[in-house]
């Protein structure tokens, strides 16, 4: 006889707002270099997990979760053609309760979050 097991799970969300500054320098009339500096606020957000096995079930229910973030980047522009590189950091705390076989679990857990960002664009 087998394992069988369900398990339900949403969308992790994360949003930044951020503020900052950055710096642009001319290489050349067509070719421009620049880095990007920011500092803010994630929050991150998990929908509920559920489970079950045979006659055992379990949901964890995670709260949102808030913590400073930075923010550092750096590009090109070649005629008016935008290449960057960008790195989001952050560790937000989250509240979880886990409920599992009529016993529930409280637990406060460290998630951090990092974003390797490869941008393309036109500057207008």
């Amino acid at each position: 006889m087998g394992f069988v097991s369900n398990v339900w799970a949403g969308n992790y969300t994360t949003t930044w707002i951020m503020t900052g500054f950055g710096f642009e320098m001319p290489v050349s009339s067509t070719v421009k270099i620049y880095s990007v500096e920011q500092i803010g606020l994630l929050i991150s957000t998990f929908s509920d997990i559920s489970f079950s096995n045979y006659n055992t079930s379990g949901t964890l229910t995670t709260a949102a979760g808030t913590a400073f973030a930075a923010e550092l980047g750096a590009g090109v522009i070649i005629n008016n053609i935008n290449m960057g590189l960008r790195y989001y950091a952050g560790e937000p705390y989250h509240r979880q309760t886990l409920t599992f076989s009529g016993s529930t679990e409280n637990i406060r857990e460290e998630f951090p979050v990092t974003i390797v960002q490869f941008i393309i664009g036109y500057n207008f």
